[in-house]
């Protein structure tokens, strides 16, 4: 029933392991040595484009109820990686790209990666990495699809465009579903008058529900459509075959008796072609790949699937629809243990490609007492069913009536020494989605290729706080949440804790289903904050990028450390965290911008002109400037540090039409602002002229 080939690891090209270990020296000297940089002027010494043999992106899947996209990626080889699991190894980076208007235009979404490393598998090992999205969304009478691109590029992360080809690594398409708006404005659904829209006190949104369609309307679209009769009736039979007297009722079922008339099949004589054994069936819905997304404290089991048909999903974007489960099973070597079931709602889409719609189900799931350490790696086999509509069973041999299974195997992260620990531990493991061990602990500074590139970056505007706290109670059970407070001190010495309230967005896995909403955070009347994260089962409690605190730095300047304080419950003790410095820089850099010519003055066609600018930073950027309406300007840099940029810049008049023109300039520092956009800008200084 897997639809996994057998695996078979390509013969690797003598000169591979060279180029693969030389790899980021040789792009020093050349940054076109593979001939991959498309009109670079460097002349190539080897070309290798898009290849594959090392690693390669397999699937793409999306999560609409959680706006999730998830990448799955193949491992191949043993060796290549930088070294094994106790040195650095090596980066696997993906970047995503999406578009509405099916391929014509894209707009990036983003970075992120993982570490690989040299370990000996007989199969390939299939990893998988997020990224978070944010789409318009649409009410639900309107199919919203949207085309994503990912690339996979190996130790150099893609840069911010989609035509790029990578020399290690690979481009991947799909198309994904996003979910409809469920709260709208009433002026997109109803037209009223402006004067009755303001008797409304307000309350102008409204919370649309999902339509139960009709049995025998969906059965009559269904025939049309050529959806099999045990496909459009198996949730009602699933359900008659969980009660006897339900099953022996079937026959006068008004509802039932008409969808059979429809389908002209006697409800009285049941046969197999409506209760019948599992089979596989694999035309509507297909498990593409699996794989394991090793993030710490929490691992994420991750499924991605093709549904390939354009009705027999229960409904369009306005009803319930139907629900793909996907239930993940681990081997640690002494047979398979079931981890649980995730699921993901699917609809009827009219507008399907001919390539289908890709989703994910995915699992978060604690494997921390089944990781070691460094010296022993621990491949581990992982088995994924899915099924339509039926939660699939404890059984790991069991098969679906509508879905299928794949196996692979995949590497669990080295336990690391912080968490080889059965007591409770705060941890802090990122500030502003930059990991705490890329963040200089004696400067406070950034160096991080993923999910940004930049180099001694400083922190400003809102700075994330991310962390676990190890071995919480179990809240499922009835424990009571921990608390913790948030210190802050800027002097490294002198700590006091944060009252600030902040939002976090909460993923709460109540047996297969998951939900998502905000929750408010804020102090209790002793100064903590309640733990919200729930790794323990059988019901989960995520919180999205492990968020402990929003640290709101506007009115802030200078070296500033932060740790996190857990009241133990039975002792009442305080136990730290680690303590972060984080270098905060919330100035824009000053800038000096000048023409030679005089401001708005009459230039000729053909005659260049020029200036100066100089910026000044503690933690200077770049200076850009540009031609408005269209236009080019060129600049050369007499000093450039990491303090000060001087130069000249210049603008060829020679291509341009007689207008009027406006040069503009503005600086930019290296700042991590918002925990999303790179720098600080100055104001725009504008300098305009005319060409006669």
């Amino acid at each position: 029933m897997s639809s996994l080939k057998p695996f078979e690891r390509e013969v690797i090209a003598k000169e591979y392991p060279k180029l693969r270990q030389n790899f980021k020296s040789l792009l020093a000297l050349n940054p076109n040595h593979f001939g991959n940089s498309g009109k670079s002027s460097l002349v190539s010494s080897i070309s290798i484009k898009s290849n594959t043999v090392y690693e390669r992106l397999g699937c793409i899947g999306f999560q609409p109820e959680l706006n999730m996209l998830k990448a799955v990626i193949y491992i191949h080889q043993t060796t290549g990686y930088g070294s094994g699991l106790c040195g650095i190894g090596s980066t696997e980076y993906v970047r995503f790209f999406l578009s509405s208007d099916d391929g014509a235009t894209w707009q990036d979404q983003g970075l992120t990666s993982l570490q690989v490393y040299n370990v000996d598998h007989a199969s390939r090992l299939e990893y998988a990495v997020e990224k978070a999205i944010d789409p318009a969304q649409r009410i639900c009478r309107s199919e919203n699809l949207l085309r994503v691109r990912a690339i996979l590029s190996w130790e150099v992360p893609p840069p911010a465009d989609p035509n790029w080809l990578p020399v290690w690594g690979n481009r991947s398409e799909a198309t994904i579903q996003v979910a409809p708006k469920r709260l709208v404005k009433i002026s997109d659904v109803v037209k009223l008058d402006a004067n009755v829209l303001a008797l409304l006190d307000g309350a102008q949104t409204l919370k649309l529900k999902s339509l139960d369609l009709p049995l025998e309307a969906t059965a009559k679209a269904y025939l049309e459509a050529k959806v099999p009769v045990k496909r459009t009736l198996h949730p009602h039979l699933q359900a008659a075959l969980a009660n006897p007297s339900a099953l022996t009722a079937l026959a006068s079922n008004p509802q039932l008796a008409a969808i059979a008339k429809i389908y002209a099949v006697d409800l009285e004589k049941i046969s197999d072609q409506l209760l019948f054994s599992g089979d596989g069936n694999q035309e509507y819905e297909q498990l593409t790949c699996i794989g394991l997304q090793t993030g710490g404290f929490i691992d994420t089991l991750v499924g991605i699937i093709n549904v390939k048909k354009s009705a027999g999903f229960n409904g369009g974007l306005c009803t319930k629809g139907s629900r793909e489960y996907i239930a993940y099973y681990m081997d640690f070597g002494s047979g398979w243990q079931y981890m649980g079931t995730a699921s993901v709602r699917v609809h009827d889409i009219a507008s399907i490609p001919a390539d289908g719609l890709r989703y994910t189900a995915y699992l978060p799931t604690d494997l921390r007492n089944y990781r070691k350490k460094c010296e022993q790696a621990v491949v581990v086999k992982l088995r994924a069913i899915l099924s339509w509509e039926t939660p699939p069973p404890v059984d790991p041999n069991w098969v679906p009536a509508w879905g299928g299974r794949e196996d692979t195997t995949v590497l669990l992260s080295p336990l690391s020494n912080k968490e080889d620990t059965d007591k409770l531990t705060p941890f802090i493991t990122a500030a502003g989605r930059v990991s705490t061990d890329k963040i200089n602990p004696l400067t406070g500074l950034a160096t991080a290729l993923s999910p940004f590139v930049v180099n001694q970056a400083p922190f400003g505007g809102e700075v994330m706080i991310s962390g676990y706290i190890l071995n919480h109670p179990n809240y499922s059970s009835g424990g009571a949440k921990l608390r913790y407070k948030v210190m802050i001190s800027s002097d490294g010495i002198n700590f006091a804790p944060a009252i600030e309230s902040f939002d976090i967005s909460v993923d709460r896995w109540v047996g297969a289903v998951v939900t998502q909403f905000d929750l408010r955070q804020e102090v209790d009347s002793e100064g903590f904050y309640a733990y919200q994260m729930d790794a323990i089962g059988p019901d989960f409690t995520f919180v999205d990028e492990n968020v402990l605190f929003r640290f709101f730095t506007a009115s802030r300047q200078g070296a500033h450390w932060i740790r996190i304080d857990v009241e133990d419950p039975t002792t009442l003790a305080i136990i730290p965290s680690n303590s972060v410095k984080l270098m905060i820089d919330n100035t824009a850099p000053n800038l000096t911008f000048t023409m030679v010519q005089e401001p708005c003055s009459d230039i000729k066609v053909g005659q260049p002109i020029t200036g100066t600018f100089t910026a000044n930073d503690p933690h200077m950027g770049d200076v850009q400037i540009s031609v408005v309406p269209f236009g080019v300007a060129s600049k050369t840099y007499s000093l450039s540090t990491d303090t000060q940029k001087a130069g000249t810049w210049q603008v060829s008049t020679a291509a341009l039409d007689k207008c009027g023109y406006v040069v503009q300039a503005w600086a930019v520092d290296r700042t991590i602002v918002n925990n999303t956009n790179l720098g600080n800008s100055s104001a725009v200084q504008s300098i305009g002229f005319c060409l006669r």
